[in-house]
């Protein structure tokens, strides 16, 4: 499907109805403006996580919303701008918590995937980065953990980072050697190693061992949404998690494992 076509039958998918998000004050009678995008299971060609939590969290708040599809880039610039209320598994940075709160709904961490050729002799960023003729491969305005960060930005510095616009196109990156590794969640990497049969093709490594992992999230634009709202979709997402409905959600695209891994927040 076209992308224009998608953000068209996307826009207005959700549900009549919205009723305050602060308790005395209610929202404004416009559609609350959110965007998905292309990031394996929680959100792809029109379905996913993502989606099936944020419509969750509509009905129980009574929320209308106009939805579209952008590179994530784009979503971050018009947070910040204005142009946009809502946005979904997002990493709050000090930079971004100035235009955004963070409302955290699932816990992940990333791992390094790396073709096989390649992890016979590397099984480290040090190794990989010893080994200059080795370029790595990153989502652009990807947040992957404080270390790994860390790590990318020294390889952009070195001219060794190759960008896209979204996960997919990445993993074919990977998948025809253009880049050698990237780093990835699993409810990315399942999706993208299936639908482009190469599982074989890579190993799985965690280079950061001493490090957890971070909180992802809806992101509320602190231009249409006060700290009080983003309370009161923090205090929703826990009425889910304690009744089950979050593990119900997340059980249609991860194993009971992940879904113990990604409810640890």
């Amino acid at each position: 499907m076209e992308p224009m076509l998608r953000r068209l039958l996307l826009t207005g998918f959700f549900w009549l109805g919205a009723w305050g998000l602060s308790g005395e004050s209610p929202v404004p009678q416009t559609p609350v403006r959110v965007a998905f995008y292309e990031f394996g299971l929680l959100y792809h060609s029109g379905e996913g996580l993502d989606k099936d939590l944020t419509e969750a969290v509509g009905r129980r708040l009574g929320l209308k919303f106009s939805a579209q599809v952008l590179a994530r880039a784009r979503i971050w610039q018009d947070l910040q701008n204005g142009d946009l209320d809502l946005a979904t598994s997002a990493i709050i940075t000090p930079e971004r918590d100035q235009f955004a709160w963070q409302v955290p709904y699932l816990a992940t961490k990333n791992l390094a995937i790396v073709t096989t050729q390649v992890a016979s002799t590397v099984k480290s960023f040090d190794q990989f980065n010893a080994n200059k003729n080795l370029v790595w491969g990153a989502v652009t305005s990807f947040k992957h953990g404080t270390e790994q960060d860390k790590w990318i930005d020294i390889l952009r510095s070195e001219g060794r980072l190759e960008e896209s616009t979204d996960a997919e196109a990445l993993f074919r990156k990977l998948k025809e050697g253009r880049i050698a590794g990237l780093f990835s969640s699993p409810p990315m990497y399942k999706k993208y190693l299936a639908d482009l049969n190469m599982a074989s093709l890579v190993s799985l490594q965690d280079w950061t061992p001493k490090e957890k992992g971070f909180l992802a999230g809806f992101a509320l634009s602190k231009r249409r949404f006060s700290e009080a709202d983003a309370k009161r979709w923090a205090a929703t997402l826990q009425a889910m998690k304690d009744d089950g409905t979050l593990k119900a959600l997340y059980s249609k695209y991860l194993s009971p494992s992940e879904v113990a891994r990604v409810l640890d927040f």
